[in-house]
């Protein structure tokens, strides 16, 4: 992992656990820079990132997903939209864009530590897809670059 990601993995959980202010960390990061300090780029890059208003959402992956679609253009996404499940359930939907009925459930292992873990959310997606009469697309790891559990089959 390049040290830009790690720095920016810690402001992320930072931000989820601790309540990290990131105006606080930029007018530090002004006091910081200057000729003879330490080498401060890779935090400054990873601010650069993550602009006012910036949602980590719950997790790395999730995290990782906001920025692709945010470099990609997009509005800022619903995190954590609540949805009511085919069977009467209330279950979120962690990234969404409500106005054009497009869910987002990334899967990985920081939450989704077992199989029936896995089943589960992907149970909940399809009962909210399926109910919409929506199409629903899974992106294994391989296309991802990154570590996710094998998918279901239904």
């Amino acid at each position: 992992m390049r040290p830009l990601e790690v720095v920016g993995q810690w402001i992320d959980r930072a931000l989820r656990d601790h309540g990290l202010d990131l105006l606080e960390v930029e007018s530090c990061l002004a006091r910081l820079a200057g000729p003879g300090r330490r080498d401060i780029r890779a935090i400054q890059e990873a601010m650069a990132r993550r602009p006012t208003g910036y949602d980590p959402g719950e997790s790395n992956l999730e995290a990782r997903v906001i920025r692709v679609l945010a470099a990609a253009g997009l509005p800022p996404p619903s995190l954590q939209h609540p949805v009511l499940r085919g069977d009467g359930r209330h279950a979120r939907i962690d990234v969404a864009f409500p106005w054009a009925l497009v869910a987002i459930e990334p899967e990985g292992f920081e939450f989704h530590h077992d199989r029936s873990a896995f089943d589960t959310a992907a149970a909940a997606l399809d009962l909210a897809t399926k109910k919409l009469g929506l199409p629903d697309w899974r992106m294994p790891s391989a296309e991802s670059g990154h570590k996710t559990a094998p998918q279901s089959t239904y």
